[in-house]
């Protein structure tokens, strides 16, 4: 496409600088740093927690999920319930984890 000059080229003062050499990402160019982690405080904090979150759930779903999992229910299964419901005797256990960047 030719100017309003009709040589083909912009005046100088419509040229744009010079683009700066292409150079890898800058990720690339970081170091890769990683860290692991046994979540040790995690566990302890369960451990603490979990008699109560338990307990919290089995009454959850013994007092509210089973009502409405009744009303949902076909009529012949509108008896339908959870004789026992547990999460097991063990803790879960968080961990180990990797974290990079």
């Amino acid at each position: 496409m030719a100017s309003a000059t009709g040589s083909g080229v912009l005046p100088p003062s419509l040229r744009l600088p010079p683009a700066p050499p292409l150079q890898e990402a800058q990720f690339m160019q970081e170091e890769i740093v990683s860290d692991i982690s046994s979540l040790s405080w995690v566990n302890m904090l369960l451990a603490s927690l979990w008699p109560k979150a338990h307990a919290a759930l089995v009454e959850f779903v013994h007092a509210e999920l089973t009502p409405k999992l009744q009303q949902a229910l076909p009529s012949p299964f509108k008896k339908v319930h959870f004789a026992r419901f547990t999460l097991g005797a063990g803790l879960p256990e968080m961990g180990p984890i990797e974290v990079m960047k």
